[in-house]
């Protein structure tokens, strides 16, 4: 547990410094991510030698990197320094407790207590990871001119893998929730083609697609929990309604 703790921290604070030596040196901004997420990669595989987990150590490196790899995108698109530092420090800690709750649920001391309301840590963490990913997408879509079969390929696939490791870790792997991981990718392909005749940015783009995945996985894990009631539902929908009115009523419409 206290090394598992110490290479946490220890992420946390070399996530910290990347991400400053970004912000100072964007001419290096790919060499600095590529040696970070190397760092990463080593540094998770460390945590499960711990843990003396012997087969499937990918499946437990591929998510940190992925959710690493969304938040070095995104903060690319991140206008001012304070927005970026404010950024730079959400991101640190989320990083280092992430690494500490995959070497936790390794040894199975990952409880499911509700930090916020409904929500685990975890649950917290692939939500964040959720948003960044989502409008990370639309950034590169956007900036990078992709053609829109390859946005939608690459909602589908990304839709798919955030919700299996959600319940993944939140051990409901029903075999029943393969169709259901299916049906949701296709509705977030389905949105996000929609979402290529907008005249906004990335970022309305992507909280579009993160709420959808909020309400869907959050039904879907209360459903399996035996908890789903009106209440829960009610707060869900509140909740989506409210973060989807400030956001598209203040974001920019070109026409």
């Amino acid at each position: 547990m206290f090394a598992i703790l110490i290479r946490s921290v220890l992420t946390t604070i070399v996530s910290f410094f990347g991400f400053e030596l970004m912000v100072n040196h964007k001419n290096l901004l790919f060499w600095i991510a590529f040696f970070y997420l190397l760092f990463l990669f080593f540094i998770t595989l460390s945590v499960i030698q711990i843990c003396r987990i012997k087969s499937n150590r990918l499946h437990y490196v591929i998510f940190p990197i992925l959710c690493n790899l969304s938040a070095i995108i995104f903060f690319v698109f991140i206008p001012g320094k304070i927005f970026q530092q404010i950024y730079i420090i959400i991101c640190s800690f989320l990083f280092g407790a992430l690494l500490f709750y995959v070497g936790n649920f390794i040894l199975g001391y990952a409880q499911a207590k509700k930090s916020l309301r409904h929500y685990t840590l975890f649950d917290i963490i692939v939500l964040s990871c959720s948003f960044l990913s989502y409008t990370a997408l639309f950034g590169l879509y956007l900036f990078l001119s992709w053609p829109t079969w390859l946005l939608l390929l690459l909602a589908l696939f990304m839709s798919l893998f955030l919700l299996y490791y959600y319940f993944w870790y939140n051990k409901l792997t029903h075999k029943k929730n393969l169709l259901h991981y299916f049906i949701f990718s296709l509705v977030a392909a389905e949105a996000a083609w929609a979402m290529t005749f907008w005249s906004t940015g990335y970022l309305s783009r992507g909280v579009v697609l993160f709420i959808l995945f909020y309400l869907f996985s959050g039904f879907l894990k209360h459903h399996h929990q035996k908890t789903l009631n009106k209440k829960i539902i009610k707060e869900y929908l509140a909740t989506s309604i409210i973060v989807l009115g400030l956001i598209l009523g203040t974001t920019k419409w070109t026409f």
